[in-house]
């Protein structure tokens, strides 16, 4: 718990930092490349500064847009040159059959937009939704408008709460952090339990 406590304390003293907001840039756009998870982060600026948290929030909507149309290219990018031989190979063979990974592809065209928003808005890992929409070669401008209001979505209601709420939402964190994070623990680990038996 100590531990997770300086790691909150660090991001949220980040914001006084002369290059607060790029780190911020940076780091959501990572989220989009790879597996960071950045919504801790704008939570934690737009805690320590909650009269700034929709300026925060517009930053991480543009760096995710940004990562996730470069993540969407490597999609397409990996389906051109080793589509096929990827579907084909043994590994993804025991995950699936090429038949299912084309009437998945299939379904995810007929409802792209739509499974696209829904996708960047949910807390799920953003990466596996802008790294299948071009593998599955969705069609880009739809994809990227679709990517934007999941995101602004998701990180304006976060900025929204925390502006209304902010001061009294920082005070309780900053008072009880440990509990607060062992009964998130205690959720997470009985929704795994209770999904697995």
């Amino acid at each position: 718990m100590n531990a997770i406590k300086r790691l909150y304390t660090w991001m949220s003293s980040r914001v006084y930092s002369p290059h607060g907001e790029k780190l911020l840039f940076g780091i959501v756009f990572l989220d989009a490349v790879c597996f960071l998870p950045a919504d801790p982060m704008l939570i934690a600026y737009c805690l320590e500064k909650h009269k700034k948290a929709f300026r925060y929030a517009a930053i991480a909507t543009l760096a995710s847009v940004i990562g996730g149309v470069i993540e969407y290219t490597l999609g397409l990018t990996l389906w051109h040159y080793w589509g096929e031989s990827i579907v084909h190979s043994t590994f993804v063979g025991y995950l699936m059959k090429p038949e299912t990974f084309y009437y998945l592809c299939t379904q995810y065209k007929a409802h792209a937009f739509l499974a696209v928003m829904l996708a960047s808005f949910a807390p799920i890992p953003y990466k596996a939704t802008t790294l299948s929409a071009g593998f599955c070669a969705l069609p880009l401008a739809p994809f990227a408008l679709a990517t934007a209001l999941g995101r602004a979505g998701r990180f304006f209601l976060y900025a929204g709460i925390i502006r209304i709420w902010g001061p009294a939402i920082k005070d309780s964190l900053d008072r009880y952090f440990n509990s607060i994070m062992i009964g998130l623990v205690v959720i997470i680990g009985g929704a795994v339990f209770y999904a697995k038996h």
